[in-house]
């Protein structure tokens, strides 16, 4: 009965390992992350009525950018080999694919949103969102 009980334990163990979601399974977690984070920010961009919403998916998407911006830099350390590798890892793949369609519908949701550029609020977010990047 012990003997059976180890047996099972230890499947379990394996099956919950197996399914953690292999080596790079905190990037993938951090990469849906962010493309949610994205599509969040696109979707309010395009629902957008006036400069004071634009204003406020701006700072909502830099507020929740500051949030994962050391997850996506710890992956540097944790993972030298992917700076030399020309595409993900198999396992990233469908990750990155999602990010860059994702990236684009923000390039386009981008440009709805040129007409609130000139509003000083707009200005600002804008501004404190390229900050983030240095």
């Amino acid at each position: 009965m012990k003997k059976n009980l180890v047996m099972l334990l230890s499947l379990v163990l394996l099956f919950g390992v197996a399914c953690s979601g292999g080596k790079y399974g905190d990037i993938k977690d951090a990469l849906n992350d962010l493309i949610d984070m994205q599509e969040e920010y696109i979707n309010t961009i395009q629902k957008a009525q006036a400069a004071g919403d634009v204003a406020s998916a701006i700072n909502r998407y830099a507020d929740r950018f500051i949030q994962i911006k050391p997850r996506l830099e710890s992956f540097e350390q944790k993972y030298p080999e992917l700076k030399k590798q020309k595409e993900p890892p198999a396992e990233l793949k469908e990750s990155f694919e999602r990010l860059t369609k994702s990236a684009e519908r923000l390039a386009t949701a981008s440009m709805t949103m040129l007409k609130y550029l000139n509003d000083p609020e707009v200005q600002k977010a804008t501004e404190r969102l390229k900050n983030l990047n240095k």
